[in-house]
């Protein structure tokens, strides 16, 4: 099993990688990482990246996720007010 030295796995996070190449493409998520498509490519193969490397991942792997509890937070906040928009529509019919 790879190194968790930076709190999650390295399968973790080509999984999360992998679907995000899958959305956008191997160039721009290479370059959001800031490593060589080639690199990633032979991480998304498999293969162990040096240290350097790996912190670009695990930083990359956190943003990401922070970006996504944001986004979840946001689509909460919006069926809220969506929520009470309808619920004060159905008071004035």
């Amino acid at each position: 099993m790879p190194s968790r030295d930076e709190g999650v796995s390295l399968d973790v996070v080509r999984e999360v990688v992998r679907e995000r190449v899958g959305e956008t493409g191997l160039t721009a998520i290479a370059r959001e990482v800031g490593m060589a498509h080639q690199s990633l490519r032979s991480f998304l193969d498999g293969s162990v990246p040096h240290g350097a490397t790996r912190t670009k991942l695990w930083t990359w792997y956190e943003t990401e996720r922070n970006e996504v509890v944001r986004l979840r937070q946001e689509n909460a906040e919006l069926k809220r007010r969506l929520a009470e928009c309808e619920k004060k529509m159905r008071g004035r019919t």
